[in-house]
């Protein structure tokens, strides 16, 4: 598979290291999407497969960063320790006839619950505004994230077009619904999360200074109601967006149980979803100790191909 490189794009002032396309690409760095506050940019990267070998208008994957919403940007995280950094597989999904867009959000420290999520929907409606420009589809967009990337991303699947969650910043009057989601080891019930934790406990959630406690504004477990506003759980209905979970046994930071509460909610509701428990991954399970990358990227491919079917 084609993976990242350790060189820039050439004329790319910022954004991931160069993405080598194995069948050719185009990279854009810092395409501002909103803008909020007292003129703060909100970008995204966007890859795109070379028009000539996939002329028609190209299904969409929105990656959203993870990093305890406090943390990282659209670049990704960075591979360490044997880990494979998610943005190498940018490259792959382009291969494969897929546009790929990459957004930053604003992190805790500079904003709370649910302004994020205000944002990465924000990112989803411009896209699909300026499908035309980029060759894509409006009506084959999946989110794609990881930790709270993939909060995010079973956010986007059960809340699209949610008028309590959709905010007003950038382009508006356009839907920010996903049709597929995928989320890798995101949590779904903040207050929950230490009553399943793995031990040894390498985070905990539901105190003062945790994450989740930046994110809301207040320790999980004290507000309730913003607690359950804050969870996919809550909003999950037969029209949520089909979803892949993908979660690690050994999940030291986000335990797996709480991927095992979406996959009820989905099951009760009747969505169509797959739920995949790897046995001794932990977090961040990419390319790392036991678990070879082709056993995430194979359902993964699989998931996506299904929903937004590539070759049309």
């Amino acid at each position: 598979m084609a993976s990242a490189v350790s060189r820039r794009m050439p004329g790319a002032s910022a954004g991931p290291e160069g993405v080598e396309f194995a069948k050719g690409g185009l990279a854009r760095y810092n395409l501002v999407y909103a803008t909020v506050g007292q003129h703060r940019d909100l970008a995204l990267d966007l890859y795109t497969p070379a028009e000539s070998r996939w002329p028609g208008p190209r299904p969409t994957v929105v990656y959203i960063h993870g990093g305890g919403f406090a943390a990282f940007d659209k670049t990704g995280v960075l591979p360490t320790l044997g880990f494979r950094n998610p943005v190498s597989l940018f490259a792959d999904l382009v291969d494969r006839g897929y546009a790929v867009a990459s957004l930053d959000y604003r992190l805790s420290g500079e904003a709370q619950f649910p302004l994020p999520l205000h944002d990465v929907k924000a990112g989803v409606r411009w896209l699909r505004s300026k499908a035309k420009e980029f060759n894509l589809d409006p009506d084959r967009f999946a989110s794609w994230g990881e930790s709270a990337g993939g909060w995010f991303s079973a956010m986007l699947a059960a809340t699209g077009d949610h008028p309590d969650l959709e905010g007003d910043q950038g382009v508006t009057g356009v839907s920010s619904r996903v049709q597929a989601a995928v989320d890798w080891y995101g949590p779904t019930d903040f207050a929950r999360m230490d009553d399943h934790l793995i031990r040894p406990v390498l985070l905990r959630h539901d105190i003062e200074n945790s994450p989740e406690t930046h994110f809301l504004g207040v320790v999980p477990s004290q507000s309730p109601d913003l607690n359950r506003a804050a969870s996919p759980l809550t909003y999950i209905t037969p029209d949520t967006a089909p979803m892949l979970i993908q979660h690690g046994a050994f999940d030291h930071i986000v335990a797996p149980d709480q991927s095992i509460l979406l996959d009820r909610a989905l099951t009760t509701a009747q969505v169509p979803h797959q739920l995949i428990i790897y046995p001794r991954a932990d977090h961040m399970f990419l390319g790392y100790g036991f678990l070879h990358p082709s056993r995430i990227t194979t359902p993964f491919f699989a998931f996506l191909d299904t929903h937004l079917s590539p070759d049309r």
